[in-house]
């Protein structure tokens, strides 16, 4: 014999269950609506170089709309462009997924670039290598398609974080790559104390930025648990070289970007000297940059 109290418990115990499964139901619903697209509209699935390690979903891929003549709009605004908003802007309406790209990985962030040029404007890029001993120039091309992207030495930890531990000093870093809100921060922040000041051939002084100084600012999430910014870049100036070596090194070591070397097929009169010297290709974040 069941009394009240057991009774109502085992209610209130199946009314607990049903709203579980009517709460899964319509979070499942809520998802379909969500991923629904037009089809009416060209898209593709981007693959992240990253392969998701690093993202707290480990999310591998995005849906990605192409370009149309309204995002190139806001491509040539100058004022948009310099400030950063315009590829956001850009991003957030070509994303077809909840996914907020400031989270998005620098290295991602470059295959996103290169699929829009790609499918926008070409596959294949122009190029006029010059050959430096005798200066004749030829015309050759390569695709964006097959451009590869460099891999990190080093697996990260469950989280999408490296920890390195100095011992000497006793100091825990944890390391993260660049993400793109943290390159606009970067932009954003930077000072007169991230410079320092040369003599050009001319003798004007020219600002050269300390890019190993800011390189390990940004890529560095904490160290011995502080996390603002301004006091880790006061750390790393009081840091000993060789312990910033060792910072600097392992983020290198693990640094995804686009390789920046393709292969072509030169003419005969070049020499293997020159052919192997014309592989090096340096044109290719400029001619990303249009986007």
């Amino acid at each position: 014999m069941v009394d009240n109290e057991e009774f109502l418990q085992a209610i209130e115990k199946i009314k607990d269950s049903v709203d579980t499964l009517l709460k899964g139901f319509f979070d499942f619903k809520k998802e379909l609506c969500k991923k629904k697209v037009d089809l009416s509209k060209q898209f593709s699935l981007i693959n992240f170089p990253s392969k998701g390690l690093y993202y707290p979903n480990k999310k591998k891929s995005l849906l990605i709309k192409y370009l149309t003549a309204n995002e190139e709009y806001v491509l040539c605004d100058s004022m948009l462009m310099e400030s950063g908003l315009g590829i956001e802007l850009v991003l957030d309406n070509l994303i077809m997924e909840d996914f907020n790209i400031k989270d998005l990985l620098l290295v991602d962030f470059q295959a996103i670039l290169m699929f829009l040029r790609s499918t926008a404007f070409s596959d294949k890029v122009d190029i006029t290598p010059k050959c430096p001993h005798c200066g004749k120039e030829d015309k050759n091309e390569f695709r964006l398609s097959q451009m590869k992207f460099k891999e990190p030495k080093d697996q990260p930890n469950e989280f999408g974080k490296y920890v390195i531990f100095l011992p000497e000093i006793e100091m825990e870093v944890i390391i993260s790559p660049l993400t793109l809100g943290k390159e606009l921060e970067k932009i954003k922040n930077e000072s007169d104390e991230d410079y320092f000041i040369i003599k050009d051939d001319e003798g004007i002084d020219t600002k050269i930025k300390k890019e190993k100084s800011l390189s390990l600012v940004y890529n560095i999430d904490s160290i011995n648990g502080i996390t603002d910014k301004e006091q880790i870049k006061k750390i790393i100036r009081k840091l000993p070289k060789k312990h910033s070596d060792t910072v600097f090194n392992f983020i290198k070591r693990n640094e995804m970007s686009v390789r920046m070397s393709v292969s072509l097929v030169l003419p005969r009169q070049f020499s293997p000297l020159t052919r192997l010297w014309l592989q090096y290709f340096s044109q290719l974040l400029p001619l990303i940059s249009v986007l």
